[in-house]
């Protein structure tokens, strides 16, 4: 994918980098001036293979969580500008400890763990900046996909977007405070540092602590406009 981007000058993304030998490759690949996005995802960042191996299908992702060594490269590269977003990566597909593993489907809930995740790993452990999460987690994004400067970035002009976290809230992961259709989450009983408040939709609160305001109908068609938009 990466030769053909090349060939036809067109951007390629690469979501899901979880390895060494991965962010190895991007970096190659880009110092070419190959018109390469990068991505990395929560669960890459902050578990194991070793926690993973214990949770049977419900730690079947796709690629595999790696080891120690890997998931310190990643921060790294999400630190210095390699890796241009984190995906949440969200499948919140109801499956269970019990079931066959090669029949159970790949994926697991992200997203509402994602941003307590990012920073109590990252931000609380001086790996990244909070100005360098909000772009590898919001403008980045919207920025790739077309969206800026409508979606990305609170200012005049932008969409009332906005998310309210507390750094100083303690709490910990529990499916009583978890709400996506899966009954598990890979990070349950872990204790963070900062949580998500409140969530605002073009001005509109729709997240309120843990209840949600929204309805199915609020949601607007946003068309993209393609093209190579370097971020880092």
């Amino acid at each position: 994918s990466a030769y053909l981007a090349k060939l036809m000058d067109c951007p390629v993304y690469i979501p899901h980098v979880s390895s060494k030998e991965g962010i190895e490759i991007v970096a190659f690949l880009k110092n070419r001036g190959v018109k390469i996005y990068a991505e990395t995802c929560p669960q890459y960042l902050t578990l194991t293979w070793d926690e993973l191996k214990k949770r049977g299908p419900l730690g079947k992702v796709g690629p595999a969580i790696k080891t120690p060594e890997d998931q310190d490269a990643l921060w790294q590269a999400a630190g210095n500008g390699l890796f241009d977003t984190i995906g949440s990566d969200h499948a919140p597909k109801d499956k269970k400890e019990e079931d066959d593993f090669f029949k159970a489907p790949y994926g697991s809930p992200e997203v509402e763990t994602m941003l307590p995740l990012v920073w109590h790993y990252g931000v609380n452990r001086g790996r990244i900046t909070p100005n360098k999460l909000a772009a590898l987690m919001a403008e980045n994004s919207a920025r790739i996909l077309g969206l800026f400067p409508q979606k990305g970035r609170l200012d005049r002009g932008f969409d009332g977007d906005l998310v309210i976290f507390d750094p100083a809230v303690k709490w910990r992961v529990a499916m009583d405070n978890q709400h996506s259709n899966a009954r598990y989450s890979l990070f349950e009983g872990k204790e963070l540092l900062g949580r998500v408040r409140q969530v605002f939709a073009r001005g509109r609160l729709i997240v309120d602590r843990e209840n949600f305001l929204g309805k199915a109908s609020e949601g607007r068609f946003l068309a993209t406009r393609a093209g190579w938009r370097p971020v880092n």
